[in-house]
């Protein structure tokens, strides 16, 4: 009989994205999955079968010790997905403070393999856990302070760890990096998006319109000219769902799923009188066009 053990899970995965990606012969640069804790990679990230020496746009390899280095890749999703946590439920943190600072930091600190030959290496996550030493009273069975021959309390030296302490020092530094960005937005009087996030660069999906109409001309019309934030403006270009172009074809706009289902609607509709229409997402500043 042969007993065969395989480590196949998302886990694994995000362990292994890997940091950086060629960009030329001699120089690297660091991929948008390096920052990634596990629920932003599960939200941005999907394994498909690719080819590590042949990475189409938006693929990232695996660390080559990877088991999955030779047959699978990683790519980003034109849309964030909602990840389902299953098998375990997080307990409250005044229910139970330490479970739940274990837990938080798991699912929202980045970590990562140590190496090949170090995978499982609880090295991976040494600083979630503070480790120190302190005296605490002896006691008897019955709870009762102990003293010694000369009448003087007795204590011993005692070792503790906690999840608590790391996860509230993530936990504020996250909120202060939060209060600096929120100061640079209100300095320049911007809207923070998403591209403005260094973890989520901008990418475009195939098919996608770069520019044109929506983007260069109808978006800085109405920001500049009626003195529109720029969220604002694209929450009014999602809401008359299309716009026409240069050519008079008509290019839907959506940001959900509703949306986008109402532009294929529509799109279907026009078509029976002979229209053209190009749909699909708009993530604040792109019109994508259907696949192929």
């Amino acid at each position: 009989m042969k007993l065969t053990h395989r480590n196949d899970n998302f886990l694994e995965d995000y362990l292994h994205r890997g940091t950086t990606e060629h960009v030329s012969k001699d120089a690297q640069t660091p991929t948008p999955l390096r920052d990634m804790d596990h629920f932003l990679y599960g939200m941005f990230v999907r394994v498909v079968p690719g080819s590590s020496w042949d990475l189409k746009k938006h693929q990232y390899a695996f660390e080559e010790h990877h088991p999955k280095f030779e047959t699978h890749v990683q790519e980003l999703r034109p849309s964030p997905v909602v990840p389902y946590l299953s098998g375990y439920n997080m307990p409250t943190e005044a229910k139970k403070p330490e479970e739940n600072a274990c837990f938080k930091q798991l699912l929202f600190r980045p970590y990562r393999c140590l190496g090949a030959g170090r995978c499982g290496d609880v090295g991976a996550v040494a600083g979630f856990c503070a480790c120190r030493t302190k005296l605490q009273r002896v006691r008897d069975v019955n709870g009762i302070p102990e003293d010694d021959d000369c009448g003087k309390p007795l204590y011993q030296k005692v070792r503790t760890s906690s999840f608590v302490q790391p996860w509230r020092h993530y936990r504020a530094q996250q909120f202060a990096l939060a209060a600096r960005a929120q100061e640079k937005a209100n300095a320049t009087r911007t809207y923070p998006v998403l591209f403005d996030v260094t973890l989520l660069r901008e990418w475009w999906l195939p098919g996608a319109l770069e520019g044109g109409v929506v983007h260069h001309r109808l978006a800085p019309m109405l920001e500049h000219g009626l003195r529109l934030p720029p969220f604002l403006v694209w929450h009014i270009l999602r809401f008359s769902g299309y716009v026409r172009g240069d050519d008079e074809g008509i290019i839907g706009i959506a940001n959900t799923e509703a949306e986008l289902n109402a532009v294929r609607a529509l799109k279907t509709s026009l078509e029976d009188v002979g229209n053209r229409m190009s749909y699909g997402l708009l993530a604040m500043n792109q019109t994508f066009t259907p696949p192929r």
